[in-house]
């Protein structure tokens, strides 16, 4: 996996690139999905190794942005943060922390909620 000179990892955007802030440079070993639906993510936990890659498919109506959340915990993700995803429009982390880490769109956290799980 290619490290930019600030030894940031890759994410993208559907076909807009970002960048991960976690600097650790393991390979993805798998890749696992989520959908978002009008009624949140599908599954809302998924349970991975570390290195794995997560794709996130809005297939809702409406546009989408999620993070990592409660920022200020000690779970919280840095990077982790899509932009607004228009409908079919996907994201892509790497997660290469171990730990349990809560995403959510901020704007409905109620409904719109999930977590990462990484052995």
């Amino acid at each position: 996996m290619k490290v930019d000179t600030f030894g940031n990892l890759p994410c993208s955007y559907g076909n807009k690139p970002g960048v991960a802030k976690d600097k650790t440079t393991t390979s993805p070993t798998a890749q696992a999905q989520a959908v978002i639906t009008k009624d949140g993510f599908v599954p809302a936990t998924l349970t991975m190794a570390k290195g794995q890659v997560v794709t996130w498919i809005n297939k809702d109506s409406s546009s989408h942005q999620f993070s990592s959340f409660p920022t200020t915990a000690i779970n919280s993700l840095p990077g982790f943060n899509s932009e607004a995803l228009a409908p079919n429009d996907s994201f892509n982390f790497t997660f290469e922390r171990v730990g349990s880490f809560s995403y959510g769109e901020s704007a409905n956290s109620t409904k719109f909620k999930g977590k990462i799980i990484v052995k």
